[in-house]
């Protein structure tokens, strides 16, 4: 058993709360509230959840005439299988009897004579269980809290930047470890989710991107695919022929163009009959242009022919070097024969092998 204490800090300050004091009835709090419709019903439960770590489910309403709302804790037994039934071992079952019931009266002037609150615009009766039979605050309850919409569109926002099922949830707890209550933040369900959440996230993701992996969705997301690069190529083709007319135009204000050639080209297009012809067409005109033009070019030999040419040798179809060698190019290593001169350069005198040499 564990008792949730009831102070103006867990009550929400998006409104104007005032507790009841009771002397009689400990395991209940009655707090009086300026809450007017379903909504803030909606939203002042949403808050105080987040404030006491708690979440709230509904059991029953009546949004006509007194509205009233009950909610239950989520650890009780309403809509769960029973413990010794669930297969997982982890069930959130605790058979919780704490419940809120909110009642929002009506502002008339019979209710503010019978009622000195609503006279002050608290039209709002919250009658909160204060018995919880499971711990508060604890890292085996706080890691059942529901994930909200802020942190599944994080992790959106993470797949969408190229992140896996593992790589966003490392990257999720780096982001934790900048802020505070660290271990706290970490045992929370409700910012920390499960890989098992993750990966339900990430296979909505990607449904909602590329579609199911198998069935009927995933024929028709290829059609689309198909639908959008067919589009786009059309566009680009649209673009790009456009620029065709515009460099034709181009060429014939700068060269002019003959009478004759002029009308070839327009015997040609207008014997086009087909898509394959004009295909052709496209592909086919100006075939005499070069689309490689480069100064200088040689006919191409192979690789290692040109490694085994000696050095001088030109690297191509041009002529031979023939003459004296440029200034600057390498002479012969030949030691030369001459005593005197190799004494004054000290360096060694080629050896005479006989007369003839």
């Amino acid at each position: 058993m564990c008792t949730l204490q009831i102070s103006q800090d867990v009550l929400p300050d998006c409104f104007v709360n005032e507790i009841v004091p009771s002397s009689n009835n400990t395991e209940m709090s009655i707090v009086r509230s300026n809450i007017q419709n379903m909504e803030e019903i909606e939203k002042w439960i949403k808050e105080f959840g987040a404030k006491t770590c708690t979440h709230w489910n509904v059991r029953s309403s009546n949004p006509n005439g007194v509205k009233i709302k009950k909610f239950v804790c989520h650890h009780s037994s309403f809509m769960k299988v029973k413990g010794a039934d669930n297969k997982r071992g982890n069930t959130k079952n605790a058979a919780c009897r704490a419940a809120i019931l909110i009642q929002v009266k009506k502002n008339s002037p019979r209710t503010r004579y019978n009622d000195s609150y609503i006279k002050r615009d608290l039209c709002g009766i919250i009658s909160i269980g204060n018995i919880h039979t499971h711990t508060l605050k604890t890292a085996e309850t706080l890691r059942f809290l529901p994930t909200n919409s802020i942190i599944r569109n994080n992790f959106f926002e993470y797949f969408d930047d190229g992140m896996g099922i593992a790589e966003s949830h490392k990257h999720h707890l780096h982001t934790l470890d900048l802020m505070d209550n660290y271990n706290e933040n970490v045992a929370r369900g409700d910012i920390n989710p499960s890989l098992r959440t993750i990966r339900y996230w990430h296979d909505q993701w990607r449904s909602l991107h590329f579609g199911p992996r198998s069935g009927e969705g995933l024929l028709e997301v290829i059609m689309k695919i198909e639908i959008e690069n067919v589009t786009e190529n059309l566009e680009t083709a649209d673009s790009d022929f456009e620029e065709i007319i515009k460099t034709l135009w181009d060429n014939h204000n700068k060269y002019g163009s003959s009478v004759s050639g002029v009308g070839k080209l327009n015997d040609r297009i207008k014997k086009i009959r087909s898509k394959g012809q004009w295909e052709t067409f496209l592909h086919t005109t100006g075939t005499n242009i070069s689309l490689r033009r480069r100064d200088g070019t040689a006919i191409r030999v192979q690789p290692t022919s040109i490694a085994r040419r000696k050095p001088h040798v030109t690297r191509g179809s041009k002529r031979l070097l023939a003459g004296r060698p440029a200034i600057g190019e390498a002479v012969s290593r030949k030691r030369k024969r001459n005593l005197g001169l190799n004494i004054q350069l000290n360096k060694l005198n080629a050896i005479s092998h006989g007369k003839n040499h």
